[in-house]
């Protein structure tokens, strides 16, 4: 019974994370705080085991009930809170000058806003404007705590970063003091935690920069591209007109051959026309004084006169039927 006893506290004890887990400590929690018998035989007495059976119970009840008054205590601590707030947001509600100054609060951090409210609905009666401006002096205290202006600068723009990369900021200054320059920390800092939003800014503008450039190139390349398509393609208009004008000069020198041509034929028509009219009178000439003599001398004169003119109309068909 002993040893089952002994086992079970051991494995209790074990459970604890604020106790030792080592088996000699084990070992001398369940002997009571006394060492251990010798001989690994000997059983050790019933009374120690049940003495820090005991024991343990009342240190696991105090621990339990430390934490039952701590949480009861948070927890009327956090109504407390409550209730203020509450109180405070009323005072606020029908009370123009603090809701004028809570206007200005809620432009700072959260902890200066609970402040606020707390020792409003504390105490409304309180100066509202004065308490605002203790809380504004002690926010910019707090964003430049330092009589440097070049460390007060450094610490915002670490304060950019994280809370970690402004807590740092200020151990290393406090630690270091003029030892190190501001600039120097804050650039390790960001090293370490990564760039300030001003660093960021600049990187951002460089970027935007670049890629204004880019842009610009681009632009300007597409532009030379549209601009030799352009050249490209007024030199071929320029090719097809120069064709164009050549084609149309052949055209009007083959037209005016032609008509050069045509007049040729004309005049050379003409000519012949006129050869044939005067081969024709000659022909008719010849053929009247023919006719004449013959007709002249079997008919009579009326008669050659009435003759002659049908003769020659005949001759003239005559003629122009054989051409």
């Amino acid at each position: 019974m002993a040893q089952k006893q002994g086992v079970a506290h051991i494995a209790l004890v074990a459970s604890r994370p604020d106790d030792a887990a080592s088996p000699a400590s084990l070992q001398k929690v369940a002997y009571g705080g006394a060492e251990p018998l010798a001989k690994s035989g000997e059983e050790p007495p019933v009374h120690s085991l049940r003495q820090t059976t005991l024991q343990t119970a009342d240190k696991t009840k105090l621990r339990e009930k430390a934490e039952r008054q701590s949480q009861e205590a948070h927890n009327s601590e956090r109504s407390i809170r409550a209730e203020l707030t509450k109180q405070a947001m009323l005072a606020i509600e029908y009370c123009p000058e603090i809701a004028s100054a809570w206007q200005t609060v809620q432009k700072l951090p959260r902890d200066y806003q609970n402040c606020f409210l707390q020792l409003v609905g504390a105490k409304p009666q309180l100066d509202a404007g004065k308490l605002t401006a203790r809380l504004l002096a002690k926010y910019r205290k707090e964003l430049r705590p330092y009589g440097n202006d070049e460390a007060n600068n450094a610490l915002a723009h670490a304060r950019t970063i994280s809370a970690a990369a402004e807590a740092e900021f200020m151990m290393v200054y406090d630690l270091l003091g003029e030892k190190v320059k501001p600039a120097e920390i804050l650039r390790r800092i960001e090293a370490k935690f990564g760039p300030t939003q001003q660093t960021r800014n600049r990187q951002k503008q460089e970027r935007e920069a670049r890629d204004q450039r880019a842009l610009r190139q681009k632009t300007l390349e597409q532009e030379a591209r549209k601009q030799a398509v352009r050249d490209q393609k007024a030199r071929e208009q320029k090719a097809r007109e120069r064709k164009t004008q050549e084609a149309l000069e052949a055209l009007k020198a083959l037209e005016a051959k032609m008509q050069e041509a045509k007049e040729q034929a004309a005049c050379k028509r003409k000519g012949q026309e006129a050869l044939d009219r005067q081969a024709l009178q000659t022909q008719e000439a010849r053929v009247r004084k023919a006719m004449v003599q013959e007709v002249g001398g079997r008919y009579s004169a009326h008669l050659r006169n009435l003759a002659l003119p049908i003769l020659l109309t005949l001759l003239a068909a005559t003629i122009y039927i054989v051409k």
